[in-house]
């Protein structure tokens, strides 16, 4: 069923992380409310990885210092909203790691989007730089409604993407590098043009932009060496940062999933961006 026209969009952070006293990340989740239904852009973190998080996320939660609070996931603030679980029809994933797609079994009736790439990574993941451990299999065998995309049919921005099913103006763009079949979503916004979700393609807001504009900050440096440790290829990842920056631009608002600086600066926007039909 075609989801109808976008109606407004809500910010939410799925997820807290203080892998550092200094430093606090977020899980930035698009909730895009439709004509017929609410499409998420990522999930975050479920409500069974706050049950059981040793055996669904394993080690790394626990080492980047993850916050696991039920009032944080997705399903609960939808709640709040004013939604139920099952108005959620579909989920346009960035990837598949465990932080951006755990929460996708509290929506039983959701689809999910992403690059036919990182769901077969994710259903067969390689032992490569960056990829020990990242897909979680409770969370993978949990999608059992997914839409595939691997032939681009569009061109967005200046970037190659794929149109979704019954998603009127929504994109996969793929910028693999974090891992083999990432991919940044775009959405068109009736008042703000597009919204540009990068998911992990970059990690701090720093590195898309120009150096003549700012200068590195200490914790973009601390979250680009993470960023390099955690990709699958390096020199790709520096690749999306120089084709993302020009993106920037005064009718597009790119912004990435981990940046708290970003999330709260479009938080407060988030009510002007599509008026509430």
């Amino acid at each position: 069923m075609n989801v109808g026209a976008l109606k407004r969009v809500y910010h939410l952070n799925c997820g807290t992380f203080r892998p550092w006293p200094s430093m606090t990340l977020v899980t930035h989740v698009l909730a895009c409310e439709m004509e017929h239904g609410l499409v998420l852009v990522d999930v975050g973190i479920g409500s069974a990885d706050i049950a059981s998080p040793t055996p669904r996320l394993g080690r790394s939660a626990r080492l980047s210092g993850a916050q696991l609070r039920t009032a944080d996931t997705a399903a609960v603030q939808i709640e709040q909203l004013g939604f139920a679980r099952t108005d959620v029809t579909d989920v346009v994933a960035t990837h598949l790691d465990y932080d951006h797609i755990g929460g996708f079994a509290d929506f039983p009736n959701a689809t999910l989007h992403t690059t036919g790439a990182e769901l077969a990574e994710a259903r067969t993941p390689q032992r490569t730089t960056g990829g020990n451990g990242r897909y979680r299999r409770a969370h993978i065998d949990a999608i059992t409604r997914s839409r595939t995309y691997t032939r681009c049919d569009a061109e967005i921005l200046g970037l190659s993407g794929h149109s979704l099913n019954n998603l009127d103006g929504m994109y996969l763009l793929p910028i693999p590098g974090h891992t083999r079949g990432h991919a940044a979503v775009a959405l068109r916004v009736p008042g703000r043009d597009w919204l540009v979700h990068a998911g992990d393609a970059f990690m701090h807001r720093d590195a898309v932009t120009p150096p003549s504009e700012s200068s590195p900050s200490l914790s973009g440096r601390a979250i680009r060496a993470v960023e390099m440790l955690m990709a699958t290829d390096r020199t790709q990842v520096r690749a999306n940062h120089r084709a993302l920056m020009n993106l920037r631009g005064s009718a597009i608002r790119l912004f990435c999933s981990h940046d708290a600086q970003q999330f709260n600066d479009l938080r407060q926007e988030q009510d002007t961006i599509a008026p509430k039909l």
